[in-house]
């Protein structure tokens, strides 16, 4: 991908504020799936969000990917936690 579709991206950091938001509006705790669907939602495709896979195999556009960074990022700064998994059992 050329470095100017790159730039259509939103920086992880103005991803921030519509990540908390969404989780918000979906009751505090969300799959990654709903957060995304929420957010494409309330704040509609941007024109990078059709964008192709990173690579070869690449299962996420690069919008997803600074979203799932901006995720990390949220957990790390202690905005959001991630819960445990449930045991099979």
């Amino acid at each position: 991908m050329p470095i100017t579709e790159y730039k259509k991206i939103p920086r992880s950091q103005d991803l921030m504020l519509p990540t908390i938001q969404a989780l918000k509006a979906l009751g505090g705790s969300a799959r990654t799936d709903e957060i995304l669907a929420k957010e494409a939602s309330d704040y509609g495709p941007t024109e990078a969000q059709p964008a192709p896979r990173r690579g070869l195999g690449a299962y996420m556009s690069p919008i997803d990917y600074w979203l799932a960074w901006d995720r990390t990022a949220l957990k790390n700064l202690g905005a959001v936690e991630n819960p445990p998994m449930e045991s099979g059992s």
